[in-house]
């Protein structure tokens, strides 16, 4: 699962700004669109945690599998540049939530003694 969808952020991260540019969007709603998923992340990075302890790392983790495609969904049928904000609400939860959960899954999985090293 995680494999898909550190595929997805790939396809994401490659060609969010070629769509952008063929719908003619300006370079400086490019960046802006860039500051808002990372605004919208720092919430679940705090939050999560407590999300993970509360469904489950495992649900989390397919939960976040939605969101980044539902996300791919967005990007792939917008048709005006302003559309590409919406599917930036859903970064945190498809980046931040997966890195999280992957972190805190290696994190309680290993002896204190190799977490640093695993988790690098």
């Amino acid at each position: 699962m995680l494999y898909v969808l550190g595929i997805c952020l790939g396809i994401i991260g490659t060609y969010e700004f070629i769509m952008l540019t063929e719908i003619n969007a300006a370079v400086d709603f490019m960046g802006f669109c860039r500051l808002v998923g990372v605004l919208l992340e720092l919430p679940i990075w705090y939050y999560a945690i407590n999300i993970m302890d509360r469904i489950g790392i495992h649900n989390c983790q397919t939960m976040c599998l939605f969101f980044c495609s539902l996300r791919l969904f967005w990007y792939g049928h917008m048709t005006t540049a302003h559309e590409a904000l919406y599917a930036e609400a859903f970064h945190g939860f498809a980046f931040a939530m997966p890195y999280a959960s992957i972190t805190v899954f290696i994190g309680r999985l290993v002896t204190e003694d190799t977490k640093g090293t695993v988790q690098a």
